[in-house]
């Protein structure tokens, strides 16, 4: 004897249904595509201050907190030389954001080499539906430090910036 009834086991087997990509192959089998449904906004920054500084602007004129959180490492193709980019995050819990600034250059080498003139870059991932863009980039740009403020398309890009965050 089971906990539900069956009326109520279709109701879970549809709400179920509804947040996840189910296919049916045949009546006793079920095969559970997950997919990430998750929203993000990349906004591109050009400055000529170093990371910290643009940090710290961020964290007063946003009233962010990000901190300094591990780097993202890439590995050449030998596997012994790594390039690193710093990066900084701050989760925002009552928004259900997550906010991950992260630099564009070490040395000469780039994370995202189609945008190589953007020095920094700001991800914001969550609940962006309820997010004011043009608020937040007017925001962004009133720092004098900022000299350019933009929202990237990601669907351009040739890097998967998922996979590195």
């Amino acid at each position: 004897m089971g906990f539900f009834t069956k009326n109520e086991k279709n109701k879970i087997s549809y709400y179920l249904a509804s947040k996840i990509n189910v296919k049916f192959v045949c009546l006793k089998k079920l095969f559970i595509e997950l997919e990430n449904n998750e929203k993000s906004l990349l906004i591109g920054i050009v400055s000529d201050e170093n990371m910290v500084r643009i940090v710290w602007l961020l964290n007063q004129t946003m009233t962010y907190n990000l901190s300094r959180n591990n780097d993202i490492v890439l590995e050449n193709q030998t596997g012994k030389a790594e390039t690193r980019f710093a990066k900084f995050d701050f989760e925002d819990l009552e928004n259900h954001l997550t906010f991950t600034f992260f630099n564009n250059k070490d040395g000469k080498q780039f994370l995202i080499a189609e945008l190589k003139k953007i020095d920094y870059f700001l991800s914001i991932r969550g609940g962006i539906e309820f997010v004011n863009i043009a608020k937040l980039l007017k925001k962004m740009k009133s720092i004098n430090e900022i000299r350019l403020v933009t929202e990237i398309d990601q669907s351009k890009l040739k890097s998967n910036l998922s996979l590195l965050l």
